[in-house]
């Protein structure tokens, strides 16, 4: 075998080996195949050497696991992966690996660099140490440890354990999750898409439109509107009056009888909510029969207002007009009192006027008397008749909400009062949304 030339790349790191010069060695040896007494194999496998053509052909070929530096990438090696190779590496299907395939750059330095690595129990995953003895777990793609190690971004458990907040800062939550897991977080337009937490108010309008409750309120107060609630259909009741009462016919053959009292306004409204807004809401009270005069009249019943909302109003009913006293041969007629107007207000959906009440007649000594008018949420009071010798009674009460109370006639007999109105009512249908 001839001398094989070194070009000025290719020189030894150390101008010796086992005492024997490099150069002469090569000059004198390499047809044996050795530089003292080292064989070329095997001095391929102890000295990173670049690659070289002449040598490989003169040695039979690199060695299994002969590792050779890249020549024109530096930190880049190239390890054997079968014997007597002779394949150039970073060629085509050249017999060479890269020899740190598999280990993830270092790009941001949070390991500090690789001290030490290991395997970890009980996942059986390659680990390293970094500079400030941190151990560091690999874990296979889709794979997660439940506590202390680190996630990829943007990679999620799928069941139970993990909720995305921000690409920046995983959180991992003990599971499940319910829409009330972070009631103070802020909630996202319904319908949008995004990272958040649901609040209770999310919740609630994921539900839209859902009854969640009705309140009826009988008296004046201050309603608030109660958690969850975002809208409200408030029906207003006001109240009835009373009716008229009737002249004293005790003496001669006459008769009275007084007109029966009207029926309260009734109104509906929808309207968005707050929860924990303040309404003030009052409830009008029912008129009062009076003996021998015209009946009170029904309260109004108020709603609000509120917000940007002016005040939702129902008028009540009018009291009943006063019977006459008249004779055997005579006849009277008592008109019924006029109705008391429509209710007033933003967002009405539905209204009814406040009703007016019936005549009262009386003729030849002969009486009938009216019942009350009737509200959208309660009847009028019946009309009380008393005969001569008759023990002497009130027109009849409203009943339900809102009602007119009931007149009084008399034949021959004594005077008496009209029959009481019904006292108004709001009702309020809570909704989700």
């Amino acid at each position: 075998m001839g001398k094989l030339p070194l070009s000025s790349n290719e020189a030894f790191p150390s101008p010796t080996l086992n005492n024997v010069t490099v150069l002469g060695a090569l000059t004198g040896a390499l047809d044996a195949g050795t530089v003292g007494g080292v064989s070329l194999d095997a001095l391929s496998l102890r000295a990173l050497l670049p690659f070289n053509s002449s040598l490989a052909s003169s040695v039979g070929g690199y060695g299994l696991n002969a590792v050779v530096p890249d020549g024109s990438t530096p930190g880049k090696f190239w390890v054997s992966t079968v014997a007597g190779n002779v394949s150039v590496p970073g060629a085509s299907g050249a017999s060479w690996g890269d020899l740190f395939a598999g280990l993830v750059a270092n790009a941001g330095g949070d390991l500090g660099g690789i001290v030490k690595a290991s395997i970890d129990t009980p996942t059986g995953n390659p680990a390293f140490q970094d500079g400030t003895g941190n151990w560091h777990v690999v874990q296979p793609a889709g794979n997660y440890q439940a506590a202390g190690n680190y996630q990829p971004a943007g990679n999620y458990q799928a069941a139970g354990n993990y909720l995305e907040t921000a690409d920046t800062g995983q959180q991992s939550v003990a599971g499940p999750v319910s829409f009330m897991q972070n009631p103070t977080g802020t909630t996202a337009p319904l319908g949008t898409s995004d990272k958040s937490f649901a609040t209770t108010e999310f919740a609630a309008r994921l539900n839209s439109g859902r009854n969640l409750n009705t309140t009826v309120i009988t008296s004046s107060q201050t309603y608030t509107v109660p958690a969850g609630v975002y809208k409200i259909r408030v029906r207003l009741q006001a109240a009835g009056g009373a009716a008229g009462g009737s002249a004293d016919n005790t003496s001669g053959g006459g008769s009275s009888c007084a007109s029966s009292g009207g029926a309260g306004a009734y109104v509906e409204a929808i309207f968005p909510a707050t929860p924990g807004q303040q309404i003030p809401i009052s409830i009008g009270v029912g008129g009062v029969g009076v003996t021998g005069k015209a009946g009170g009249t029904g309260g109004a019943s108020t709603f609000g207002p509120f917000g940007s909302f002016a005040a939702l109003s129902c008028p009540g009913g009018l009291g009943g007009y006063a019977g006459t006293q008249t004779s055997s041969s005579a006849a009277s007629s008592i008109p019924g009192c006029p109705g008391n107007g429509l209710p007033s207000g933003p967002n009405i959906v539905y209204a009814v006027a406040a009703a007016g009440g019936l005549p009262g007649i009386a003729v030849l000594g002969t009486a009938a008397a009216p019942p009350g008018s009737n509200s959208p949420m309660g009847a009028g009071g019946a009309g009380i008749t008393v005969y001569n010798g008759g023990t002497s009674q009130p027109g009849g009460n409203a009943g339900g909400w809102g009602g007119g109370g009931g007149a009084h006639a008399n034949q021959q007999a004594a005077q008496n009062a009209g029959g009481a109105g019904a006292n108004g009512v709001g009702i309020i249908d809570e909704f989700s949304a």
